[in-house]
Formats: C-alpha cells, structure tokens, sequence
C-alpha cells in the first residue's frame, strides 16, 4: 500500500499563534503534529511507501528558521521508518531557492529519496513519473511529452505532480487559476494522477488534488483535508486528517459560544459590549461585524472662530442642560488649556 500525502507547509506561522514554553511557534507544532498522525496511520496500515507531493516548507531556501529545518528533519526521519521501503520528497515551489531545492539536504536520510527532477520512478508494482515543480509551463508540457510519447496506457503506470493547473477552483470565492496545465489534455496513460501545489482536496478532470496536510488559511476554511491510501488492486481511498480548524462564529450571545479548545475562531460580534465576555488569545480573532449610528460632522471653515463652531454643535445637541451655561463653560475650559 501506497500513502499520497499533500502539501505540509511547515514554517513558524504568526497569524493565530503563539511561542510554546519549548520556545517553538504552536502552529508549527500543529504541522508537526500532522506529520506524526501521518507516520501512526502509515503504520497502522502496514503502508509500504510513502509519497509528499511537495511544499515541505512554507518559506524557501535560506529563509526557512533552523528550528524548523532541524524538526522537520526529525520528523520527515520518523516518516520515512513508518514505510517499510521508502519516503519519495517531490520537490514544490516552496522548497526552491534560486533555482535550487532545499530539499537535497534530506537525502543522506536513509529510505528517502527526494525527486528535483522529471523521472519514471518504480513504486512498489507500480511505474511512476514524478513532474516537480517549475515556473514554466510550457516546460511542464514538454516535459510530459517527452517522457510519455513512446509509452501506451498500463495500468501500473501513475503521475505525481506539483505544477500550476488552469482552471482549478480555489479559496472560499471560488477563484479559478488562470494559469498553468490543462488537465483535460494531460497524457491518458496513467491510471491515476495524484497532484499537489492546491490546497483543497478535489477530484477533477481524471486528477486528484490530494490538498494541504493543515488548514494553513482562513480561505481554507470548511476543506477536510485528508491523505491517499492507494492499495495494491489500484484502487485507492480518502483517509481524513483532523487538526485545528477555522471557524467563523457570528456571536449574539456570548454565552452562546463553545470553544473546543484546538480550533482557530473568527468571531463576528453582532452588537457592541460583548468583547469582555469571550475568551481572547491566539487562537481567536474578534471583528465587530456591526454598525453604530454616527452624526454627520460640522460644516466647518478655516475661517470659522471657535464661538461660532460650538454654537453650531450646541444647536443641534438634544440636551437638557441650559446651553448658554454649556457654552460658558466649554469656553472657560477652552482658555484654561491654552
């Protein structure tokens, strides 16, 4: 059996996070945290290799922390035990830096293999090609033209890639990419293609986004992400992965709202007065998702004294208080301060 795994996008986020006691950003420990759920299913599964689609890393090359390069490490280490053969890298957009992947440095790991290159890659029984990542996709096209015109369909061949795809719906208002492959005119060769770069799981057009490992964004928001058991017979199936999520709450009654403890809340006040009775932290994001009755300002001119503004403002005051009074007052007060 055959693990499919997403986009991990490890890095030290900050929208939503914290530092933990051991000095490390939560959100990355959440990534780290999937990456080990990961590790127990392919176990528990009996799984033999294990695939990443790409985007390891959330920032490229010699920007990525040390701590995350070193946890990473660790943890892509304890992934690749978990397979009884091998973890296969595909190399992602994340991962270069000047041309170059970052993720060469994890192939002294012993049963990794990390893919930087087009290549026909054998799988278990299967015979697989691997497209990484690049800017071009005419080079893309080329690429699989190349590697497939002398080759028919078999049904132990499969495609893994991390290229742009047009026409792929993304985010909560549903925007379309524009650029990249045409899935409707990829080689019909393979009897699956499993691609990563897009966040939200989908099956379109003969292809499986497997999606992100996290949701990393609030536009992710409502994507059930999960990973791709593909079984010896080629057949294959979702397997949903649970970490923190975002929630948008619309709150009326504060007393109304439950927090799970693990999820990340945007909470819409409806009214004002509520702030000081929700919980606040990391992990929540109040927005006042209301409107106040405001009062047009007054028709000011530079060459307007301050007598004549404050009777303007007091003849549209709705007041009890005897207004020649307000007005002597403000005025004492007003040469006080000078």
């Amino acid at each position: 059996m055959i693990a499919v795994v997403g986009d991990v996008h490890a890095g030290n986020r900050r929208p939503f996070s914290r530092v933990l006691d051991n000095g490390l950003n939560s959100r990355f420990v959440d990534t780290l945290q999937a990456l080990k759920s990961v590790a127990d299913m392919c176990r528990k599964c009996a799984v033999s290799h294990v695939i990443l689609l790409g985007d390891i890393f959330e920032s490229p090359g010699e920007t990525v922390p040390k701590d995350v390069l070193i946890w990473i490490k660790n943890a892509l280490t304890r992934l690749a035990e978990s397979a009884s053969n091998e973890l296969i890298i595909l190399s992602g957009n994340h991962d270069l830096h000047r041309g170059k992947s970052i993720l060469t440095m994890f192939e002294d790991i012993p049963n990794i293999t990390v893919v930087t290159a087009p290549v026909w890659y054998p799988v278990s029984q299967y015979d697989c090609l691997f497209i990484p990542y690049n800017r071009d996709p005419e080079k893309i096209k080329e690429q699989l033209k190349e590697l497939t015109e002398d080759r028919g369909y078999t049904p132990d061949q499969l495609l893994f890639g991390h290229f742009e795809c047009k026409g792929v719906v993304v985010g909560k208002a549903g925007y379309k990419t524009p650029i990249g492959i045409n899935i409707v005119k990829l080689p019909d060769i393979f009897h699956h293609r499993f691609f990563g770069h897009i966040h939200k799981p989908m099956e379109l057009d003969g292809v499986v986004f497997v999606g992100s490992i996290l949701q990393n964004k609030t536009d992710e928001e409502g994507d059930e992400k999960r990973i791709i058991l593909l079984h010896n017979d080629g057949t294959y199936r979702s397997v949903g992965l649970r970490g923190p999520r975002f929630q948008t709450v619309e709150i009326t009654d504060p007393a109304l709202f439950e927090d799970n403890g693990r999820d990340y809340y945007i909470l819409k006040l409806k009214k004002p007065g509520m702030e000081d009775h929700l919980p606040r932290g990391h992990r929540f994001k109040l927005v006042h998702d209301y409107t106040t009755e405001r009062k047009q300002r007054l028709q000011a001119k530079p060459t307007d004294t301050l007598d004549t503004l404050l009777t303007r403002y007091l003849e549209g005051l709705d007041t009890k208080l005897d207004k020649s009074d307000l007005m002597e007052t403000t005025l004492g007060i007003w040469k006080e301060t000078k």
